[in-house]
């Protein structure tokens, strides 16, 4: 995001990753292995990972200096 200056792409693609891990996660059952296990939560986590901190960075940069704790409060969380 600081390098592009684009807020936007970022929690649309964490948003999808969220759909598709969580997606993955509703077809475990307990013959599922420890590494799919394991990489269907990598997927879940790196789409909370995109969507959070951008929500929190958005909220900090639409309020002024003096309100940046009350917005990062405030910001969604998943």
């Amino acid at each position: 995001m600081t390098a592009t200056g684009r807020y936007k792409v970022l929690p649309v693609l964490g948003s999808a990753l969220l759909v598709v891990g969580r997606g993955l996660l509703s077809t475990m059952d307990t013959g599922t292995s420890r590494f799919a296990t394991s990489a269907y939560m990598a997927v879940v986590g790196a789409g909370t990972g995109f969507t959070l901190q951008m929500a929190n960075t958005i909220a900090q940069n639409a309020v002024d200096l003096r309100d940046m704790g009350a917005a990062s409060g405030a910001a969604p969380a998943e």
